[in-house]
């Protein structure tokens, strides 16, 4: 499968929240527009893909930027992430066959919402177009939704160690597993068009879970080696993936 590297973007809140990955807002390296350069010369040679999705998260956010458990909560999207999105929709705009007739599937969340506006409107058509769907919120973070990794771990210990051995089936407190989020991302799989091209706009971890999905790679090993990334996204066909890099330039790096 893809062998997608952990992004070295990352802020050091990274580090400081006992390296948990799940709320923080990375960039990938770009020397991943290599694949973004095939999968262009695969579709203007009209070469057929039986299922492909383009599986995308939403740009940076403030909590992201403070490394804070989103889950279901939801934060707006920094002029960064903004940024991030457009970026992603000018891709679209390259890979897509047909934007104007190509489902685009998104999260009900704001930030997903919100980067869904700027793809759009990058690819040039209307937002009312697009699908929304419960079953592409992000993971429910219980309890720790608005806390950084490095507050849950110093009010409960023992939660957040417990979770942090099998993430696929010990949730954080009041909130979802793993198992869960994969169990409702497959049911949704079963519902769409699989001999189209698919954008679907949603969440970090709920993509994991997709990518488990979708290719029958173990949802475990999702877990490990998917990265996270939102100045790129994943072009995802049965039984593989890559990463997809993006225009975008950090002006603040």
């Amino acid at each position: 499968i893809g062998q997608g590297k952990e992004a070295q973007g990352c802020s050091g809140e990274e580090r400081e929240n006992l390296h948990d990955r799940e709320n923080i807002g990375c960039l990938m390296p770009h020397r991943q527009v290599t694949f973004g350069l095939r999968c262009r010369s695969l579709i203007s040679a009209n070469q057929r893909v039986r299922f492909m999705l383009f599986v995308l998260r939403h740009g940076e956010t403030e909590w992201n930027r403070l490394g804070r458990f989103q889950g279901q909560q939801n934060s707006p999207l920094t002029e960064r992430g903004q940024r991030q999105a457009a970026a992603m929709g000018r891709l679209l705009c390259d890979l897509l066959v047909d934007p104007a007739s190509t489902p685009i599937w998104c999260s009900p969340l704001g930030r997903a919402q919100q980067s869904c506006h700027q793809v759009c409107s990058a690819l040039g058509i209307n937002q009312d177009m697009v699908s929304e769907s419960e079953a592409l919120k992000e993971v429910n973070f219980g309890d720790w939704e608005g806390l950084s990794a490095t507050q849950v771990a110093l009010q409960d210990r023992a939660a957040y160690d417990h979770r942090n051995r099998d993430k696929f089936h010990n949730p954080a407190p009041g909130g979802e597993c793993y198992r869960d989020v994969f169990g409702r991302v497959s049911a949704w799989l079963e519902t769409i068009d699989r001999e189209r091209q698919t954008v679907v706009i949603a969440h970090g971890s709920l993509n994991r879970m997709l990518v488990a999905a979708a290719t029958g790679i173990a949802p475990q090993r999702c877990l490990e080696e998917v990265p996270l990334p939102q100045d790129a996204f994943l072009s995802v066909t049965e039984g593989d993936w890559e990463v997809l890099a993006t225009d975008f330039v950090d002006v603040n790096a």
